[in-house]
């Protein structure tokens, strides 16, 4: 029963999306399971399982659909420590529900067209769809919902004080009981104390073709959280850590792009900004004694988190009892 203002910002707009929708945050269970403890990182595996319901349920409503395919992701090794670290979580994730294969390097070189990695592990649950057109059916979903959209402000200031949200654009002023904040390139004024949990990063990436009748894992990302690509068609898009990929310290990225089966002069480069917090994590949830919620943090997977994190706000200001897993709430940094 709650008026609900979109209010967006230049950068955000184009805010950068592989189209990845895993189950999980894209690195090893096991590596989770032993920073959080095991409990809570299933509780994580198992929130974004929900969201990749809630996301198919969506487009598949649409009439066009996203280019939604659901068979499943992989996360790849890229030296043995690595590989063991997978083949653990395999068997750790189907003890706790959730469906995969471990492959080793042979496996993974007769199955797919690629080199110089050491293991991968294939969610099933897992899922990608081309993220520039989900997002125009989720504004145009919000539309029809009765939610106003005001136009894209850089300028535009958020004060949240005395128990109220007010939001200050060339729009016009509002007063709001609540104000969720959901940011990847900027944080609008006022608001910019969030930034020490969540800064712009800069995501240099490559736009190729596949070689003809080539076979890559797609979606993948690496084990180490370097790298992430996605293959549309007969074209994959490749981004990665570091300065843009034209300048001399590119060679990773082309490096990386040179261990999968791509034609050859086929490379464009490009460069987004996306956000990162401190521990590579998003930060979702209420912010303790401020009528502030906030996602935050998603960088390239906004679509494995988007529509869990609005059920979790949405629950929580509505009952004041945040529902977020404690791992991914903005309570694990220092609250000022």
């Amino acid at each position: 029963g709650r008026r609900v203002v979109l209010v967006g910002t230049r950068d955000d707009a184009l805010a950068p999306s592989l189209g990845h929708v895993l189950v999980g945050p894209g690195v090893p269970y096991r590596d989770l399971a032993s920073r959080w403890g095991r409990d809570q990182a299933r509780q994580v595996w198992e929130g974004q399982r929900e969201n990749g319901d809630r996301l198919r349920l969506f487009v598949e409503a649409l009439r066009e659909g996203c280019d939604y395919r659901r068979a499943g992701s992989f996360l790849l090794a890229g030296d043995r420590e690595e590989g063991v670290r997978l083949a653990d979580s395999e068997d750790m994730l189907r003890e706790d529900g959730f469906s995969g294969e471990f492959l080793d390097h042979y496996m993974l070189e007769a199955r797919f067209d690629v080199r110089g990695f050491t293991a991968a592990y294939w969610a099933a649950d897992d899922a990608e769809l081309d993220a520039a057109k989900l997002r125009v059916a989720l504004l145009a979903a919000a539309a029809a919902e009765g939610a106003r959209a005001w136009p894209s402000d850089p300028e535009a200031r958020l004060e949240v004080d005395d128990g109220f949200a007010v939001v200050e654009t060339l729009s016009g002023r509002l007063r709001a009981p609540w104000a969720v904040v959901a940011a990847e390139a900027s944080l609008v004024g006022g608001a910019r104390h969030l930034a020490r949990w969540v800064r712009p990063l800069a995501l240099p990436g490559l736009t190729l073709r596949t070689a003809p009748g080539a076979v890559l894992p797609t979606p993948a990302r690496t084990a180490d959280g370097a790298f992430a690509w996605q293959a549309l068609g007969d074209g994959l898009r490749l981004a990665g850590p570091g300065p843009p990929p034209g300048g001399p310290q590119g060679a990773s990225l082309r490096a990386m792009a040179a261990r999968l089966a791509l034609a050859p002069g086929s490379e464009e480069a490009w460069e987004a900004t996306a956000g990162a917090s401190a521990d590579g994590l998003p930060v979702i949830g209420l912010v303790p004694g401020r009528p502030l919620a906030v996602a935050l943090g998603l960088g390239t997977l906004a679509g494995s988190y988007a529509f869990v994190a609005a059920r979790w706000l949405a629950e929580g200001i509505a009952s004041g009892r945040d529902p977020t897993p404690a791992p991914l709430r903005p309570e694990r940094f220092t609250l000022v």
